[in-house]
């Protein structure tokens, strides 16, 4: 199966959150996770060739806008920074 690494990386203001995030990558498959530990990124292997979106959330009231993910032939890791804000 074609696919990629997708990293992400998650920022409040230019600095980790500090409580958990939620992200959800929504495309031709959907990944969900829930990160806890911001000393480094996340790295998610093997996904699919395809168009997604990315989004996160963080409680009390941080989400982030939705960032495009593209997945084609290149090799190599896709690199996402979700910055969350208050909403």
């Amino acid at each position: 199966m074609a696919g990629a690494t997708v990293r992400l990386a998650f920022f409040v203001s230019g600095a980790p959150p500090q409580s958990d995030v939620e992200f959800i990558i929504e495309g031709p498959q959907r990944f969900s996770g829930i990160v806890t530990d911001f000393s480094k990124a996340t790295d998610l292997f093997g996904i699919p060739l395809g168009t997604y979106t990315v989004r996160a959330s963080m409680e009390p009231n941080y989400v982030s806008n939705a960032v495009p993910l593209v997945i084609d032939e290149r090799p190599g890791i896709r690199s996402l920074s979700l910055d969350l804000t208050a909403q």
